[in-house]
């Protein structure tokens, strides 16, 4: 939600805000090729975030606490709030 109206008034401000916010912020008028490449990227900012948090990151968390497994030679502590609710349903 946040993403998208971040998105929703960036894209205002880029093709067509109003005079009085554009004398606000002192906004200068720029070429429409200039405002499609920066929409352009955007989008692929939005698309290579969404893909790193979907696929890249889980991988490289998994492969971190396998290194780290491995290093300490210690196996991964359960969370004790985990340990408790099965405690309570036996």
């Amino acid at each position: 939600m946040t993403i998208g109206a971040a998105s929703a008034v960036t894209l205002y401000m880029v093709l067509g805000p109003a005079t009085t916010i554009k004398k606000l912020m002192e906004l200068t008028k720029t070429q429409w090729d200039f405002q499609l490449f920066m929409i352009l990227l955007g989008g692929l900012y939005l698309l290579v975030g969404w893909l790193s948090e979907k696929f890249v990151f889980p991988w490289l968390a998994r492969l971190f606490g396998r290194t780290k497994r491995m290093i300490t030679k210690k196996p991964k502590k359960r969370k004790e709030y985990k340990e408790i609710l099965d405690g309570m349903r036996m």
